[in-house]
């Protein structure tokens, strides 16, 4: 067809416009058409909060970050929107590992003397709730679809668990599957986090990637994270997976001044509608 000819088709079932000529860019179905698009993932913002080396950090409902810091080994509050922070003031720990944050609870994993403790806080006071002690070389994420539980991933198993106070492990282990229900297997996850649905997430940093898992442990996506330079990065939050957080380490600076080479940035999705 050229440009000085017009053609009009009456085309009202799915059938009909698979029988036209080619249509680029367009998807067709029985609920009606639509430009085909695509998602692409972008640093949307960085936040550089003080002096704070984030070990681990967790977001809350509210957009309110809990960051473990590695220097000071106490909890840094820094609110997204309105750019103002605080220290927690709660227990001072040995060496802080792992941090979850949900609507009541505040769980830290920290090492004392070789040693790995589960701490429960208590939001409205950073009270002691519980503590026991758990195994090691684990990161925990909030499990919203249970009281008091956590998804557990153990670095050096490359497994995920669910887990309560009682810490059962063997008992919860969450078998993981691709797409096609084969069992899917782990590189070098290095950070869990989750959203308000249950599903969790993991970080698989050497190969910048995040992966979505739903709830019972099936592959529902892979998020490649897009190249930043002198980037490493460490340290996973999520709100959903349309807006990721990712702390990092500048690997760029000679000397390494703490506060001055790491981060949080967001990555945000964008959706791109092709014409």
């Amino acid at each position: 067809m050229n440009r000085d000819k017009t053609k009009f088709f009456i085309l009202n079932t799915e059938s009909l416009w698979q029988e036209t000529e080619k249509l680029e860019n367009i998807q067709v179905t029985d609920q009606g058409i639509s430009l085909e698009k695509s998602s692409i993932y972008s640093y949307d913002d960085t936040f550089v909060p003080g002096s704070v080396v984030p070990k681990s950090f967790d977001r809350d409902a509210c957009g309110v970050l809990y960051i473990l810091d590695e220097i000071e080994k106490r909890i840094f509050v820094f609110d997204i929107m309105n750019r103002r922070s605080h220290w927690m003031f709660c227990t001072a720990f040995k060496e802080p590992v792992s941090i979850a944050v949900s609507d009541i609870d505040i769980f830290v994993v920290d090492m004392d003397m070789g040693t790995q403790i589960l701490y429960c806080f208590a939001r409205v006071n950073a009270q002691i709730r519980w503590e026991k002690e758990i195994s090691e070389n684990v990161r925990i994420a909030i499990n919203p679809l249970g009281k008091e539980s956590l998804y557990v991933l153990d670095t050096e198993k490359k497994k995920v668990f669910k887990a309560n106070r009682e810490w059962k492990l063997s008992e919860q282990e969450i078998t993981l599957r691709d797409e096609e229900e084969n069992e899917y297997t782990l590189d070098k996850p290095t950070d869990i986090a989750s959203d308000r649905e249950g599903n969790f997430y993991l970080l698989e940093a050497d190969e910048r990637k995040v992966l979505k898992f739903s709830p019972v442990g099936r592959l529902m996506e892979t998020i490649a994270i897009p190249y930043k330079e002198e980037a490493q990065f460490l340290t996973l939050a999520v709100e959903s997976s349309d807006k990721i957080f990712l702390g990092f380490r500048s690997t760029g600076l000679e000397v390494e001044e703490p506060g001055k080479n790491w981060g949080i940035v967001q990555l945000s999705r964008l959706t791109k509608y092709e014409i």
